[in-house]
């Protein structure tokens, strides 16, 4: 599996440690999805019960939130991995200054 090397996340001002990033597209996990953004948040999780613990201390005041089950073809982690490896390329080919 492709392991992203990120220790910190952040999603819409939320931060979060992930402490053992693993390559979500290939098996069931869980993302929260945030009432008040289109998007589910790009941080995955193992079990329900983690993504809702950690909804629990991220969300703001009056923020509401679902948890969504997730498998293969997951197309939140697959997004997040294209803008990670685009990230990468323009690093690697970018020109010195």
């Amino acid at each position: 599996m492709n392991c992203p090397e990120i220790s910190f996340q952040k999603s819409a001002g939320h931060e979060a440690k992930q402490e053992a990033p693993v390559d979500r597209k290939e098996t069931i996990h869980y993302h929260i999805r945030w009432a008040q953004i289109p998007l589910l948040d790009f941080e995955s999780f193992n079990t329900r019960v983690e993504a809702e613990a950690a909804a629990q201390v991220l969300a703001r005041p009056g923020e509401t939130h679902t948890i969504e089950e997730q498998g293969e073809g997951c197309q939140r982690c697959r997004d997040a991995e294209k803008e990670k490896s685009e990230r990468d390329a323009a690093q690697v080919y970018r020109e010195p200054e």
